[in-house]
């Protein structure tokens, strides 16, 4: 929105946004209660299932690491616990630290040193292609997880499995 002095003439689509923002329920309180209740539980369910995947592969990295990234993970407040580091392309960020979660910020070398169980896509919007360029990690058995896809309650009971990437994985057995 665009304010200015008194005395201009008002646009014609003013009125058109106003009424959408209405018919969104934008002026009422209950939208934003249940955004942030949707909020919570995508939170809930990336610490439940990150701690799920730590258990299952042990070490695991995190890859990119864009602005989005870094106010998410501080949001989710994953740090060292789940991602022992993070890999990066940008050579400018590499001997850096995560901001508020004190990630070391790696180059893509120090995966031969300190190969991981997995690899956690934070840059999710180019998932596609981080693996494509990963091939050969991928061919050493290294799992690569996008992080935008451990939103969902992947240990619901009406789930058994759960797409990571190019693999599927039991999460949980139904009898």
């Amino acid at each position: 929105m665009y304010v200015q002095r008194q005395g201009y003439p008002i646009d014609a689509s003013v009125p058109q946004f106003l009424k959408q923002e209405r018919e969104f329920g934008l002026l009422e309180f209950d939208t934003y209660r249940e955004f942030a209740a949707r909020i919570e539980k995508i939170k809930r369910n990336i610490n439940n299932n990150l701690k799920y995947l730590k258990s299952k592969y042990g070490s695991m990295v995190g890859y990119g690491s864009p602005a989005k990234a870094t106010t998410a993970l501080n949001y989710y407040g994953i740090s060292t616990d789940i991602l022992d580091y993070i890999v990066e392309d940008n050579a400018l960020k590499h001997n850096k630290v995560l901001p508020g979660v004190n990630i070391p910020i790696k180059s893509k070398d120090a995966l031969a040193s300190n190969k991981p169980g997995a690899i956690l896509i934070l840059a999710w919007n180019f998932a596609e292609d981080i693996i494509k360029n990963n091939q050969a990690l991928v061919d050493a058995g290294i799992t690569f997880i996008n992080i935008k896809d451990l939103g969902e309650d992947l240990m619901d009971e009406a789930l058994t499995k759960v797409d990571i990437g190019a693999k599927f994985e039991e999460v949980r057995h139904t009898a």
